[in-house]
């Protein structure tokens, strides 16, 4: 008598583990190369200055958004949903005339049995 597999345990979602890591790498890299650097020079700019770091300031967050919006999409394996498996070849559809298939499957109504009934 075949016996069953044993359960698995639950699965170690190493490639959110990595991801996570990363961006949180990511993050880090951007606050201590740009971030904190641009907050410093914010305090000594004048309002042009001022102005130019918040746009670009608000550049690199769209910039670091998309990588995480991205990476998130490539971690869940969103082509699975594009890539189907293949099937089968189709199978051919019969197509039947209405009006004959009407016709075949009418009754016809009984004979009249009274002679008052043919009137």
């Amino acid at each position: 008598m075949p016996t069953d597999p044993p359960p698995r345990g639950p699965r170690m979602p190493w490639g959110v583990i990595i991801m996570l890591f990363c961006l949180g790498l990511l993050v880090a890299f951007v606050s201590f190369s740009y971030l904190l650097p641009a907050l410093d020079a914010f305090y000594h700019a004048d309002a042009k200055g001022k102005s130019h770091i918040v746009a670009v300031s608000r550049l690199l967050l769209a910039v670091v958004l998309f990588v995480i919006a991205c990476a998130m999409l490539l971690v869940a394996r969103i082509g699975r949903f594009f890539h189907y498996r293949p099937t089968g070849p189709p199978s051919k559809t019969t197509i039947i005339d209405a009006w004959a298939e009407s016709g075949r499957r009418l009754k016809p109504p009984p004979p009249p049995d009274d002679e008052n009934e043919k009137l």
